[in-house]
């Protein structure tokens, strides 16, 4: 193969803890049960009385384990046998991705002999497997912040885990700063505090966190030999897929492998041509199945991921970056990492998302890289030059960097801290952004103030739904015009995956057999048709497969409804219906989204009348799909995104009156259609 070995061990060269050799050379067990038989072979088992003598000595602990070392599972099982927590206390630990704390939990609970809510559970947005006898609880990021807000001090928690925390997402970065102040204010029940990674920038954090204890835990089970192209791969996408047919042909057949790619379309374009060459493979080659793995896929479709390899065949799994961390497929061997990763950045000069293909930093090439050798020796091949990888990022930028902070300033208000451009960030965000979330939340009518923000009696009631403060507004409004039965909906159906599956190039076909739900004015009403005719048929899973939707999203929506349907009640929102909820829908929308609506131009593009970004209607969307003679005029959208052009993405039309109503309301200029004409 056109590649070159790798040099050296990517853990940094300081002080480690180092299992013995027996542990490192233990072969994994097959089996959850029998905790202490399979708790032995992980190579962290062997440092337990270090990690359990530094947190009684520390109330921050900063440990860096490789991958594999069992420091997500074992770790929170240390501190509950040693006896570590007061009484009435637990742990948490949290997880940046719903999937991955409820893998976990499950995990933990199955180890330690105890049913999902006993003794271990987890709680995930919209699902709480928890109990009063709870000791060890797995929890996204955003699920803890939400309980900070509630329960200032967090004082059922004894140990907080902040796990993967090189991932650095809006709600961990957050949790830095609350969870050092909370530790302050909390001098007769101390909070002691773990931060954990495979990959993490060690020394920036205990800078933070006041020179804390950093523990270096080395013990991979298995060694991986990395390899790395020899020339510049300028379609990166197509040399993965190479290289995972060479290492299928070349190598023993025994090992899958799993390849990583940027997004569902190069997923499905690469399942089609692997599938293709499949046929045509020599008969004494064994034969590949191919899987895909990405956020919008059908969980019926996402099982053969993690299922063993029918007899004679490999299996070759092409992923997004949800295949990163903490999810655990059995059997792979080889990794073949594009070294490309799709992410989203704002920009608060336009006020727009840009969704973009980017060069991934060393940390996530290294979690990457870690999928393998979890089970014996593994291989990864790297679809860059060695001098490419060393000029890559040590770690990628902040998602608080490069985000939208509307929600994030929303929950510090409410939490009291009224200056937010002073908040103690671990990496401040930059000010323009802070004062474009202020700006946009004024404008919701959710703040006043300058430097020192208060929460308007809307605003406390927005803070109330674990929502964008936008979707929360939408269902608070929506009742004067007796439609918020059906706004919750939409807004459960707007918080989730998309419920459409569309494979490639199969257009015709999803448009042919979902036409009857179309609106031809809004892809909102259409959702909402989706919904209810889903609804209606009891979310059967071989209606939903005909009408090529994600029943596992559209499932999603519905206990999100339920929730949302609670919080109503509790703040007293009632719901109301109305005959006329699809003409009250689209006027409903513009409480929230008034900052998104753009006007059509003579070229039949859009400019946003906010930030003047010219843009088109997405092709998915059914204001395109079903070729109206002429093109609404005024349309308002869900975002605005940049991938190969600028996108409107899910768009109903609007009345320019109803647009200049609320603008006039709000104490804003009116803008004409015709302002912005270019």
């Amino acid at each position: 193969m056109s590649m070159v070995a790798a040099a050296a061990s990517d853990i940094p060269a300081k002080k480690r803890l180092h299992p013995s050799n027996n542990h490192q050379k233990a072969s994994p067990n097959k089996q959850f049960g029998k905790r202490r038989k399979r708790n032995i072979q992980l190579p962290i088992t062997s440092c337990e009385g270090r990690i359990v003598s530094e947190l009684k000595t520390n109330d921050v602990l900063i440990i860096v384990g490789e991958t594999a070392s069992g420091k997500t599972t074992q770790i929170p099982q240390f501190i509950h046998n040693a006896g570590l927590l007061a009484e009435g206390k637990c742990v948490a630990v949290t997880q940046p991705r719903r999937v991955a704390t409820i893998s976990l939990g499950r995990r933990v609970a199955n180890e330690m002999g105890s049913k999902v809510g006993q003794t271990v559970g987890y709680c995930v947005r919209f699902e709480d497997k928890t109990s009063k006898q709870t000791k060890i609880k797995f929890l996204t990021d955003g699920m803890l912040l939400r309980e900070a807000i509630s329960k200032k001090n967090l004082k059922k928690y004894g140990v907080i885990i902040l796990d993967e925390a090189h991932e650095r997402t809006v709600n961990t970065d957050v949790l830095f700063g609350l969870l050092k102040k909370i530790q302050t204010q909390r001098v007769k029940t101390p909070l002691k505090l773990i931060i954990m990674s495979a990959t993490l920038d060690a020394d920036h954090f205990s800078k933070f966190f006041n020179t804390a204890k950093v523990l270096y835990i080395q013990g991979r089970q298995y060694p991986i030999k990395t390899l790395y192209s020899k020339v510049t791969q300028k379609d990166y996408a197509h040399a993965s897929l190479v290289t995972a047919l060479q290492i299928h042909q070349e190598m023993p057949p025994e090992g899958d492998i799993l390849v990583f790619l940027t997004g569902q379309e190069e997923i499905e374009h690469g399942h089609k041509l692997l599938t293709e060459c499949n046929a045509s493979l020599p008969a004494l080659v064994p034969k590949i199945s191919v899987f895909c793995l990405f956020g919008a896929l059908p969980t019926a479709q996402q099982v053969g991921v993690f299922a063993k390899a029918p007899p004679g065949h490999r299996k070759i799994i092409l992923s997004t970056n949800i295949a990163e961390t903490s999810l655990t497929i059995r059997g792979l061997k080889y990794v073949v990492d594009s070294c490309r990763v799709k992410q989203k950045a704002f920009n608060p000069k336009i006020g727009m998302e840009a969704l973009q293909v980017k060069p991934v930093s060393k940390a996530q090439a290294r979690q990457r890289q870690g999928r393998s050798g979890r089970e014996g020796p593994g291989v990864c091949y790297r679809m860059v030059t060695e001098a490419e990888y060393d000029s890559l990022a040590e770690v990628e930028t902040p998602e608080i960097q490069r985000c939208k902070l509307s929600t994030v300033i929303l929950n510090l208000v409410n939490l009291g801290i009224n200056n937010v451009f002073d908040f103690e960030w671990i990496d401040k965000p930059p000010e323009q952004t802070i004062s474009t979330a202020v700006g946009d939340l004024k404008t919701l009518e959710a703040l006043t103030g300058s430097r020192h923000l208060e929460l308007t009696p809307l605003g406390k009631s927005m803070a109330s739904f674990p929502l964008s403060p936008h979707y929360s507004k939408m269902i608070i409004k929506s009742r004067d015009l007796s439609c918020s039965a059906e706004m919750i909906t939409l807004v459960s159906l707007l918080s989730v995956d998309s419920i459409f599956y569309n494979p490639k190039n199969k257009t015709d076909i999803t448009t042919a057999v979902r036409q009857k739900f179309y609106n031809r004015s809004s892809d909102h009403i259409t959702l909402l048709r989706v919904y209810k005719a889903a609804e209606e048929n009891n979310f059967n899973p071989d209606w939903c497969q005909r009408h090529y939707l994600n029943i596992r999203a559209l499932q999603t929506a519905a206990n999100v409804r339920k929730q949302l349907k609670q919080i109503c009640k509790k703040i007293g929102v009632p719901l109301i219906t109305s005959k006329k909820w699809e003409e009250n829908i689209c006027s409903a929308l513009l409480y929230g989204l008034l900052e998104n609506v753009a006007v059509r131009q003579p070229d039949s593009s859009y400019v946003s009348l906010s930030n003047r970004q010219q843009a088109k209607l997405h092709p998915s969307s059914v204001l395109c799909l079903l070729a109206q003679e002429a093109a609404p005029e005024m349309v308002v959208f869900d975002e605005m995104v940049l991938t190969s052009a600028n996108y409107l993405r899910t768009c109903s039309v609007v009345e320019k009156s109803w647009y200049q109503r609320l603008v006039s309301l709000s104490g804003q200029d009116v803008v004409s259609g015709q302002d912005v004409v270019s």
